[in-house]
C-alpha cells in the first residue's frame, strides 16, 4: 500500500501585539507626557521676589516702663526746668537709674532732684558732671515699701543756657538708664524719650526719641 505523504495546512501567525502589551504601553506614554507637561510647566514658574520685611523693634514681654523728658519751660532769665516723667504700665516700680547727657557748653549750671512720683525716696546716687555733660541720679522707694505704678515725674532738672550759644541742643537719655520693679530681676525700661532744647530762640523745644528720630507731638 502505497503511503501517501500528510499534507499539513500551514497555520496562520497572528498579527499584532497582545492587548495587555498595547495597554501597558499606552500606559508608558501618558506618565511620560504628563511628566513632560509638569516639567516644562515648573520651568515656566517664576519663584516670587523676597520681599524686605522692616526691623521691627521687640521690646521684652516683661518691660513696660517709658520713660520721657518734657520740654523745658522758662522758668527766669535763661533759665528752664524739665520734667523725667515715668509712665509704668503694670510695673511695680522699686528704683531707677537715670543717665543723661548734655553739651556743657550749652547748658550750664545744671542741677537735677527727685520728683514727686516715688514718696520720700532714697536717693543711692546723684550728680552732675558738668564739665563731661553728665548726670546720674539713682533712687528708690524707702526699705519696705512696695513698688509703685501709675503715671508721674521721677526728676526734675533745670539748667541755664549760655548766652552765645546758638542752634539746638539735646538732653538725652544714656544707655545705662535703668528701672527696676517689683518681681522683675532684670530692667523694666521700655522707651526713653530725650528732649531736643533749642537754645536762645523762641521755638518750642521737641521730644526726641532714642532711636534718632524725633518724636511726633
Amino acid at each position: 500500500m502505497e503511503n501517501k505523504p500528510v499534507q499539513t495546512t500551514p497555520q496562520t501567525a497572528k498579527k499584532g501585539l497582545p492587548k495587555q502589551t498595547v495597554v501597558f504601553l499606552t500606559f508608558l506614554v501618558a506618565v511620560t507626557l504628563v511628566l513632560l507637561g509638569l516639567a516644562v510647566y515648573t520651568q515656566k514658574i517664576v519663584p516670587p521676589s523676597p520681599t524686605t520685611t522692616p526691623n521691627k523693634v521687640l521690646f521684652p514681654p516683661y518691660a513696660h516702663t517709658e520713660l520721657t523728658l518734657a520740654a523745658p519751660k522758662q522758668t527766669g532769665l535763661n533759665t528752664y526746668t524739665t520734667q523725667v516723667n515715668i509712665s509704668s504700665g503694670t510695673d511695680k516700680i522699686t528704683a531707677t537709674q537715670l543717665e543723661l547727657s548734655f553739651d556743657p557748653k550749652v547748658l550750664l549750671n545744671v542741677q537735677i532732684a527727685p520728683g514727686s512720683f516715688i514718696q520720700n525716696p532714697v536717693v543711692l546716687l546723684k550728680n552732675v558732671d558738668q564739665q563731661n555733660g553728665r548726670i546720674s541720679l539713682a533712687l528708690g522707694v524707702p526699705l519696705g515699701q512696695k513698688g509703685v505704678s501709675g503715671n508721674g515725674t521721677i526728676a526734675t532738672i533745670t539748667f541755664t543756657e549760655a548766652p552765645t550759644a546758638t542752634g539746638s541742643t539735646l538732653l538725652d537719655f544714656l544707655p545705662k538708664t535703668a528701672v527696676t520693679a517689683q518681681g522683675v530681676a532684670q530692667s523694666v525700661l521700655k522707651t526713653s524719650t530725650g528732649s531736643l532744647f533749642f537754645v536762645n530762640q523762641n521755638q518750642t523745644p521737641a521730644p526726641f526719641n532714642t532711636s534718632g528720630t524725633m518724636s511726633a507731638k
